[in-house]
């Protein structure tokens, strides 16, 4: 009996060593492929020609450049539209970020500058108002609150 428990720990000794092996070479950082892996091409240092982007020629450079030419008006991001909401408080969902109910459907918000204290002291179910912005991140929609004000006070 002594054999086998002197086994049984050298089994477990050797499956917790290769365990923590490979543990740290998945942490390890390393750009290196592993042994026996197919290799890949490591990434260019330069970009191609065709993504070098065409200079373009500067107003001082080009006699027909007129100076009042300017970029298309959609070329420049815009300032998100302003939206006004009301809902229950549902309650905080991490320090920057509030659910509320709205339309019986849950959405999160960022928290703005200054919404915070009044979040802070909101209780869930609390009847709620509010400005927010809407904006396209990564094809995910990013609200954010402007105000935020607890309907009766």
């Amino acid at each position: 009996m002594n054999k086998r428990t002197s086994q049984a720990k050298t089994r477990l000794l050797s499956l917790s060593g290769a365990v923590l092996l490979l543990a740290l070479a998945g942490c390890s950082g390393s750009n290196e492929p592993l042994q026996g892996a197919s290799p890949s091409p490591p990434p260019s240092a330069s970009p191609s020609p065709s993504a070098l982007p065409s200079p373009s020629p500067s107003p001082s450079a080009s006699p027909t450049a007129s100076p009042s030419e300017e970029p298309a008006p959609s070329a420049a991001p815009s300032a998100p539209e302003t939206k006004k909401g009301e809902g229950k408080f549902s309650g905080l969902a991490d320090s920057h970020t509030v659910e509320i109910e709205m339309d019986g459907k849950y959405e999160s918000f960022q928290l703005g500058e200054g919404t915070a204290e009044t979040a802070n002291q909101l209780e869930s179910g609390d009847e709620v108002s509010f400005d927010y912005t809407e904006q396209d991140q990564d094809g995910a929609k990013l609200l954010t609150l402007i105000s935020l004000t607890k309907k009766g006070s």
